[in-house]
């Protein structure tokens, strides 16, 4: 059913229709899409601290809160981005390599996103295959939910990144989402 909301939500939203999906927050509202929102946020402004925070184990990193205390204040005292600073000061951090994976991670997003070559679903296909999500979304259902709960959140965000072929930048994608709520 949450696959095959977007459609729907898109296609009401682009002809100006009102619409309620009754019992859901709707396509855009699910968890894994917020998730996956939140890192083409931190793409789109690399200092954007809220979706850090959100996104800082998302795969699974131990970044302790302490972290990311010392990531967003070496953000602000040396006026660069979260990438930066977790790949230019990861010996301040227990989990060094991790910092490094998780900077150069978001460097490669960051790049694709000023490429013209890459569209918001090539971004997205990066974050779930190259970063670890779809990975990440399988360890998490384990033993919390029934059978077939993870391939269903696949097929929800395969579904998402096909939508997202038309969206040439993150910005037309945020306007698009802004326009259905």
């Amino acid at each position: 059913l949450n696959a095959q909301s977007r459609p729907f939500e898109d296609a009401f939203t682009n002809l100006d229709i009102p619409y309620y999906v009754a019992g859901s927050p709707g396509f855009y509202g699910r968890k894994e899409i917020k998730e996956l929102l939140a890192y083409l946020r931190l793409v789109q402004n690399p200092t954007d601290f809220e979706s850090f925070q959100s996104i800082a184990n998302i795969p699974k990193r131990d970044i302790s809160r302490d972290d990311i205390d010392t990531i967003k204040n070496l953000s602000r005292t040396y006026d660069c981005s979260i990438a930066d600073v977790a790949g230019h000061f990861a010996d301040k951090f227990k989990k060094k390599n991790l910092m490094i994976d998780f900077s150069m991670t978001m460097k490669k997003l960051q790049l694709m996103n000023e490429s013209d070559k890459h569209t918001v679903a090539d971004i997205l296909t990066e974050i779930c295959e190259g970063a670890g999500y779809y990975d990440f979304l399988k360890e998490r259902a384990k033993g919390k939910t029934k059978e077939g709960d993870s391939a269903d959140k696949v097929e929800m965000i395969a579904s998402f990144i096909e939508g997202c072929k038309r969206f040439s930048d993150i910005d037309a994608l945020f306007f698009h989402i802004q326009k259905m709520e």
